[in-house]
C-alpha cells in the first residue's frame, strides 16, 4: 500500500506540473516577446525536439527566428542568443547585468545554492576572485602548474611506452588513462600534494567524478521538470547524481580540506619542517583569507559551507573540459596526420620547452580542435536578476539566457570556410598567433572560465609530451585502417564518442 501511495502522489504532482505548464505555455504573447516554435508537448516544451541534435536544431531555429528566440525546457523559457553582436551585448557590453545563475532545482539539491558555477551576486564574485587569483599564480612561470603537468605527463608517457613495447597499443582506448593524468593535475592544484598515479583514493575519486558527469548527462532533465525526481525509482539518474556528489564532498574532499585546516589554523608557515607548512593551492589559500577576515571582522561571503563546493567546482570543471579536450586533440590529429606532423617537428625544434609563445603551430591547431569540436555548444546558463531587453525583445528577470555558441564558432565571422579544418586561420601574416573576438571556447565577460590561462598550458603541456615521443593513427582491423569518426556525445558537455587508436613510438609506423 505504501508503495502504491507513493505513486499516487507522484503522479498527481505530476498532473499538477505539466496543469502549470499549459497555463503557462497558453498564456497571450505580446509582441515584445521573443519569437519561437509552438510547443507540441506540454511539460516537456522543446526538450524532445533538442535532445538529439541540438546544434543543428539550434541552427534551422536561427534561420527561421533571428539572433533572439524563444524555447521551452520543460515549463521553463529560455532565451538563446545567437551572432556575434547579440552575444557580445549579453557577455560583454552589459556583463555585468547577465552575470547572474537563473533558480535551478539542481543548484539546490545537488550543491544547496553554494560554491562557485551556480551562485550569483556577491556571494559568487567573492569565490570567484579568491579562485581567479590562486590560478594565475599557479599558471605563472615557476609555479607549480609546470611541474604538475611535467609529472602527470610524464607518467601518462610512460604508460603508454610500456603498452607499446608489450604489444597493446595497436588498438588502444586512451581515454581512462587521459582521464587519470588530467585528474592528477586537479587534484594537486587544488590540495597541494601529489597523490601516486595507482593510489586507489586517487583512482576512485576520479572514478566518482566521472561517473558523477555520466550520470548528469540525463539527470539535467530534472532542472527543467523537476518533477521527474518525485516519480519512483530513478528514471534519469537524478538520485544516483545526488548521491555521488555527496560521496564525493564527504569522502574525497572534506578529508582533504580537514588535513588543510588543520595546518593552517595551526599559524605554522614560517617553520623549517616542511611536513607543518600548509602546501599553496586553491584550498589553502581559500582557507586563509576566510581566517583572515575572520580575525579582521571584516564581511566575508567565503566559508566553510562554501568551501568545498567551490574547489568540487573548479575540479569538476578542469576535469571535465581537460579530459574531453585532450581525447578531441587526438582524434583530430589522427584523421589530419600532416598535421600532427608539422605539430611534432615544433614541438622537437623547441627542445619540448613548455613556453606558450613557441608554439605558434600547434596552439593554432588546438584552438581549431576546439572550435570544430565545440566542447560547449549550450553552455551554463545566464540571467538577468531584473526585467530587460536582448535586441528589442522583452525578458522577464531571472529567465534563462543560453549562448549560442554555435554560432561564433561557426558563423561568418569565421570565413568562407567553417567547415574545413584548418589551423591557419588562427596564424596572422607575421606569423603570429591571432585570437579573433569570435573565438570564446571559455566564453566571455564577467562568466568567463576562471582556468583559462591554466587550460591552455595544461593542454599544450600533454601535447608536448605526447608528440614528442609518440605518434597516433587510426587502429587496423585484418589490415584495413578503421578510422574513428569526428563524431562526440552530447551532455553537460559535447565529447568524443569512445573511440580507439593506435601508439607507435615516434618515427615508427606500423
Amino acid at each position: 500500500m505504501a508503495d502504491l501511495s507513493d505513486v499516487s502522489t507522484s503522479l498527481a504532482l505530476g498532473l499538477v506540473a505539466v496543469t502549470l505548464s499549459l497555463f503557462w505555455l497558453k498564456r497571450k504573447n505580446t509582441s515584445r516577446d521573443p519569437p519561437g516554435p509552438p510547443v507540441l508537448i506540454p511539460g516537456f516544451g522543446h526538450l524532445l525536439q533538442m535532445s538529439s541534435q541540438p546544434v543543428q536544431q539550434l541552427r534551422l531555429l536561427r534561420q527561421r527566428y533571428g539572433d533572439v528566440f524563444r524555447l521551452y525546457m520543460g515549463s521553463y523559457p529560455v532565451v538563446i542568443v545567437s551572432g556575434a553582436e547579440m552575444i557580445a551585448d549579453v557577455l560583454q557590453t552589459r556583463g555585468a547585468e547577465f552575470s547572474h545563475r537563473p533558480p535551478s532545482f539542481l543548484a539546490e539539491t545537488l550543491a544547496n545554492n553554494k560554491g562557485l558555477l551556480n551562485t550569483s551576486g556577491s556571494t559568487w564574485l567573492e569565490q570567484r576572485k579568491t579562485m581567479i587569483r590562486t590560478l594565475k599564480m599557479q599558471a605563472a612561470t615557476g609555479g607549480h602548474l609546470e611541474t604538475y603537468i611535467g609529472k602527470a605527463a610524464q607518467r601518462l608517457t610512460t604508460q603508454f611506452k610500456s603498452l607499446v613495447d608489450s604489444g597493446q597499443a595497436d588498438m588502444l582506448d586512451v581515454a581512462p588513462f587521459i582521464k587519470r593524468a588530467v585528474f592528477f593535475v586537479s587534484f594537486s592544484l587544488a590540495f597541494g600534494r601529489q597523490l601516486d598515479f595507482d593510489s586507489e583514493f586517487l583512482i576512485s575519486y576520479a572514478n566518482h567524478y566521472d561517473h558523477f558527469f555520466r550520470c548528469l548527462n540525463l539527470a539535467v532533465l530534472t532542472a527543467f521538470m523537476p518533477w521527474i525526481s518525485w516519480l519512483p525509482g530513478d528514471l534519469v539518474g537524478y538520485k544516483k547524481c545526488k548521491e555521488t556528489a555527496e560521496i564525493i564532498v564527504k569522502n574525497y574532499v572534506e578529508p582533504e580540506i580537514a588535513r588543510l585546516k588543520s595546518i593552517v589554523n595551526n599559524n605554522n608557515r614560517d617553520v623549517k619542517d616542511s611536513s607543518t607548512v600548509a602546501p599553496f593551492c586553491l584550498a589553502s589559500v581559500y582557507i586563509d583569507e576566510m581566517r583572515q577576515k575572520e580575525r579582521e571582522g571584516t564581511p566575508t561571503f567565503l566559508s566553510d559551507e562554501h568551501l568545498p563546493i567551490t574547489i568540487s567546482d573548479v575540479i569538476a570543471g578542469s576535469f571535465d573540459t581537460m579530459s574531453s579536450g585532450l581525447c578531441w586533440m587526438l582524434l583530430y590529429l589522427i584523421h589530419y596526420t600532416d598535421v600532427q606532423e608539422t605539430c611534432r617537428r615544433e614541438i622537437l625544434d623547441n627542445d619540448c620547452d613548455l613556453d606558450i609563445a613557441k608554439y605558434v603551430y600547434t596552439q593554432a591547431v588546438i584552438m581549431e580542435v576546439q572550435r570544430h569540436a565545440n566542447m560547449a555548444p549550450m553552455p551554463p546558463a545566464h540571467c538577468c536578476d531584473k526585467d530587460t531587453e536582448i535586441g528589442g525583445y522583452f525578458v522577464p528577470k531571472n529567465t534563462a539566457i543560453i549562448i549560442n555558441t554555435d554560432s561564433l564558432l561557426m558563423g561568418p565571422e569565421v570565413g568562407d570556410d567553417p567547415t574545413a579544418f584548418r589551423p591557419e586561420r588562427f596564424i596572422d601574416d607575421e606569423g603570429k598567433l591571432h585570437i579573433p573576438k569570435w573565438f570564446i571556447p571559455f566564453s566571455a565577460g564577467k562568466r568567463m572560465c576562471i582556468g583559462m590561462a591554466v587550460a591552455r598550458k595544461e593542454l599544450l603541456g600533454f601535447i608536448i609530451e605526447l608528440l614528442s615521443k609518440f605518434q597516433f593513427s587510426a587502429p587496423k582491423v585484418n589490415g584495413r585502417e578503421c578510422m574513428p569518426p569526428l563524431e562526440g556525445i552530447n551532455g553537460i558537455s559535447h565529447s568524443p564518442k569512445p573511440f580507439h587508436l593506435c601508439v607507435t613510438l615516434a618515427g615508427q609506423r606500423k
